[in-house]
């Protein structure tokens, strides 16, 4: 088992897995005490950028997955038990319920199927009625598009007609290209879908998530023939455009970066390198290797462990230089928040740790963040967002989120679910 980081683990603190449950327990406190209440219904206070020069406005979130009501939910759902707190999944059962009403987009993160999987986890009670149809989905991405619809289909167990339907018009998108095949990026504001992305969010990793999950159901179809097939050229695409140092880039730049967050780059790919390598070892025929999945999932590993070994060193030589000073020690300026910070960073090697038997990704992991709190200060409410502010209470840019990767980082055995994985089936076939 190959499994060697490229970078050395900090020497753990004494009670490491302790400090970083009281962390989880302390962000879950603070989305608690900071919920908007009136009679039966509960929300949340968001930040919302328009673009990438106004400042962002605070304002009562939406309902969506991504950073609005049903997200939150889902995640003190999660948290309840594991932090032994009943009233979190209170408060998670009255903001799952009350979110949907108001929702137009159909996505998994942004729309009413993400809304439907989160009630069906807090509640136990799914409604794939509440799907759309895939003729009601422009996107093929995760967040918002057919990707994420199929998942959400899958996860509340939806009819095979319903789900073959989304296969159908997944393989009716995209093109082939001389290496592989690839899916357009999600439209601009002008409604012009940008060029084919890597990564999970927008690019070909949702799709690959999407369709292995498919080929899990085991369909025993001629449909299933191509699916392998579309998983294979979808996979080659990405593929080649990885670097065996830098990883995968971010294609929407000239020159392209190589970021290590779970929206654009390593975090992400690592993440569904991981869980496709999860459903290999089950038995599931994809189409590609197993060995492959496994070493890029390694790969995405190391880079992700290089990226918090360094914002961790980072945040001590502040610490030494500043004293006390709460200062700013993420390089994407959004703390330890799942999307465009650390956490999904933090999260993989959580994964990586349960899947693969791993502890020392979970002693690195824990020491840095312990590191990094020192740095930017006990206080959730001052923790930076995915915003470039503080103050956020959403799962993917905010606390609700990092509560959730603090207490799978401190509680391994639990088996909480991935909120980088968010709308994953759980059972395996």
């Amino acid at each position: 088992m190959s499994t060697v980081a490229s970078t050395e683990a900090p020497t753990p603190a004494p009670g490491a897995s302790a400090s970083v449950r009281a962390l989880a327990d302390r962000a879950a406190g603070t989305v608690l005490a900071r919920a908007l209440r009136q009679g039966d219904r509960v929300g949340w206070a968001a930040w919302h950028r328009l673009d990438g020069t106004a400042p962002a406005t605070l304002r009562l979130g939406g309902a969506e997955v991504y950073d609005g009501d049903a997200g939150i939910g889902w995640a003190l759902g999660v948290l309840s038990p594991v932090l032994d707190r009943p009233e979190l999944h209170e408060l998670a059962r009255r903001a799952v319920a009350g979110a949907g009403p108001t929702v137009q987009a159909p996505g998994l993160l942004d729309g009413r199927a993400g809304v439907a999987v989160a009630r069906a986890a807090v509640t136990g009670a799914g409604d794939p009625s509440r799907l759309p149809a895939a003729d009601d989905v422009s996107g093929t991405d995760l967040l918002d598009g057919l990707s994420g619809v199929l998942l959400a289909a899958l996860s509340l167990g939806a009819a095979p007609r319903v789900t073959d339907e989304l296969v159908r018009a997944l393989l009716d998108r995209g093109s082939a290209q001389r290496e592989g095949w690839c899916y357009p990026g999600p439209p601009d504001a002008g409604g012009v879908p940008l060029a084919p992305l890597t990564g999970l969010a927008h690019g070909s990793s949702g799709v690959l998530l999407a369709l292995g999950h498919w080929l899990a159901t085991d369909p025993g179809t001629a449909l299933a023939a191509r699916v392998r097939e579309r998983f294979r050229a979808t996979w080659l695409w990405e593929t080649a455009w990885s670097d065996p140092v830098l990883g995968w880039p971010d294609l929407r730049e000239e020159p392209p970066a190589y970021p290590v967050m779970w929206c654009h780059g390593a975090a992400g790919i690592a993440a569904t390198r991981i869980e496709l390598g999860r459903l290999c070892e089950a038995g599931v025929d994809l189409g590609v290797p197993g060995p492959a999945l496994r070493a890029q999932a390694e790969a995405g590993v190391r880079l992700c462990r290089d990226f918090v070994s360094h914002c961790a060193e980072q945040a001590r030589h502040q610490q030494d230089t500043l004293g006390a000073t709460p200062v700013q020690v993420d390089p994407a300026d959004a703390g330890l928040t799942l999307c465009h910070g650390l956490g999904g960073a933090l999260d993989v090697l959580a994964s990586a740790a349960v899947c693969w038997g791993v502890d020392e990704h979970l002693e690195l992991a824990r020491a840095s963040v312990l590191d990094l709190v020192d740095a930017s200060g006990d206080d959730p409410d001052l923790w930076p967002t995915g915003q470039r502010t503080r103050g956020g209470y959403g799962l993917f840019q905010g606390l609700s989120g990092t509560a959730v990767v603090l207490a799978r980082l401190a509680h391994p055995e639990a088996g909480l679910p991935s909120p980088g994985m968010f709308g994953v089936p759980v059972r395996l076939p």
